[in-house]
């Protein structure tokens, strides 16, 4: 009833409307590899099935794919082309075997439309702090630590972090409710400081909401001034760094530099809908989350009861205001002989004997590497030897 409901959404959209299909991967000791999937309606997320999967290869997400249309035609009667033909993104991680999943699908599918392809945009930030922590250990060293440690009461920890980064840590962690246990825990007085504000992440707002008092912020400004030259001098330094590294990653993408244009340059696609579509791919991230989580409250084998509890919890809202008994029709479906098992059943064949022949290649290849390791190892005898 949720799929079907959840099909219905898209397929009452108006061309306003932006559907974006998410999918994100992950691995858990016991359970396998997964893949969840997702679309987001008009910026509301919905959890589709998660899948186990034995190979991330091009061909076999596309009928991973394939198969949750499938699941969703047979939910609402609606064609898997017809639903296809409404997805307006797709959403992925910005990785090789996500390519070319949509002409496969198109060509499935015997249709000439494909949705456009985004890539989530996390990964360029991460990369960002990367940079950053690197420039910073590299300043550090140049300042030496004698330098550095002297305004120190104890010296930093002996892990690869940079000092600055671990007293952007100390400070983060002083103010935070995860720490209420420790002694030293500031969480409740800085609570107080910044009331009625809250101390929480629950908004895009929140920088703007918690940001420092006047006070603090002129007294900022004013170390900023004194230490003009040297703010400088790190902002040269780190500023190409991370121009070269947003060149690399985005560059062909939003028309950056000189790395030229891809088939998925933002610069071709609907800008009006590009501008209602998600920026990253967080919310399947959080929906693997979510599934690691049931499988290690429920068993490392109930991925179906682990996938049924989050689709129904992402559609609560959709399938709550049905009338009672609503579910009834739904019953072929899911039984023995319905189509939804048949589809599963078939899919779950696929993957077992795609794993057999992983681990038969593995064991193939694993001979070959011992038996290059023995011949290296072996050296021709020497006259004496005989």
């Amino acid at each position: 009833m949720a799929i079907d409901e959840i099909v219905k959404e898209i397929m009452s959209s108006d061309q306003n409307t932006v559907v974006t299909y998410h999918d994100d991967g992950s691995k858990k000791q016991g359970s396998g590899s997964f893949s969840v999937q997702g679309m987001t309606v008009n910026g509301k997320y919905r959890s589709l099935l998660t899948f186990p999967i034995a190979s991330e290869s091009r061909r076999n997400i596309a009928d991973l794919k394939l198969a949750v249309l499938k699941i969703m035609e047979a939910a609402s009667g609606y064609t898997s082309k017809e639903i296809y033909e409404k997805l307006d993104f797709v959403i992925t991680d910005q990785t090789a075997h996500n390519l070319g999943i949509e002409e496969k699908l198109s060509e499935s599918l015997d249709s000439a439309y494909t949705p456009d392809h985004l890539f989530c945009n996390v990964h360029p930030s991460l990369m960002f702090n990367r940079v950053i922590t690197k420039q910073w250990s590299e300043i550090e060293t140049a300042i030496g630590p004698d330098k550095k440690y002297s305004s120190f009461l104890v010296n930093a920890t002996s892990n690869k972090s940079s000092v600055t980064e671990q007293a952007l840590d100390c400070t983060t962690r002083l103010i935070n409710h995860d720490f209420d246990h420790k002694s030293w825990n500031k969480a409740t007085e800085f609570d107080s400081h910044i009331a009625p504000r809250k101390n929480n992440f629950v908004s895009q707002e929140r920088f703007r909401q918690n940001r420092y008092d006047d006070n603090i912020c002129i007294a900022l400004n004013k170390t900023t001034e004194e230490l003009h030259n040297e703010v400088v001098k790190v902002l040269s330094m780190l500023l190409p760094k991370l121009a070269k590294g947003f060149q690399n990653q985005k560059g062909e993408i939003f028309g950056l530099g000189d790395k030229g244009t891809t088939d998925y340059s933002l610069s071709e696609m609907n800008r009006e809908k590009l501008d209602k579509a998600p920026i990253h791919n967080v919310t399947a991230e959080r929906s693997v989350g979510f599934i690691n989580y049931e499988l290690q409250r429920r068993g490392s084998k109930q991925l179906a009861s682990a996938s049924a509890v989050q689709v129904k919890s992402k559609s609560a809202d959709l399938i709550e205001k049905q009338p009672s008994g609503t579910y009834a029709k739904y019953k072929q479906l899911v039984k023995g002989c319905g189509k939804i098992p048949e589809i599963m059943t078939e899919w779950n064949k696929k993957q077992e004997e795609l794993l057999k022949q992983g681990l038969e290649k593995k064991k193939i290849a694993n001979v070959v590497v011992g038996v290059k390791l023995f011949v290296t190892q072996l050296t021709p005898l020497k006259f004496n030897d005989y």
